[in-house]
């Protein structure tokens, strides 16, 4: 499924609605049990909450903000558990 927004650039940014998306649980939407789809007249239906474009400029940098931090936690998370590793090893030598 595509979701075209050209013609809606000065009232939809498409940051905004990407997260607002990712966000939504699709579930009740969902037709199908062997191939399950989403099919577009239950889409239709569903609503959108559009603040101002300045609005959604500033919610989805703050989301995409939070989405780097997080990223950046995780990966020296893993370092210091690598290094966690590396000093239990060189105490027990």
């Amino acid at each position: 499924m595509v979701v075209n927004i050209e013609k809606y650039t000065t009232i939809v940014n498409q940051r905004y609605l990407f997260h607002y998306l990712k966000s939504l649980n699709f579930s009740s939407i969902i037709s199908g049990s062997g191939q399950p789809q989403i099919v577009r007249t239950p889409l239709e239906k569903l609503r959108i909450y559009l603040p101002t474009l300045t609005e959604q400029q500033k919610i989805s940098a703050n989301i995409d903000i939070i989405i780097t931090k997080l990223s950046l936690e995780q990966s020296m998370l893993g370092y210091f558990q690598q290094q966690k590793a590396f000093l239990l090893r060189q105490m027990f030598i």
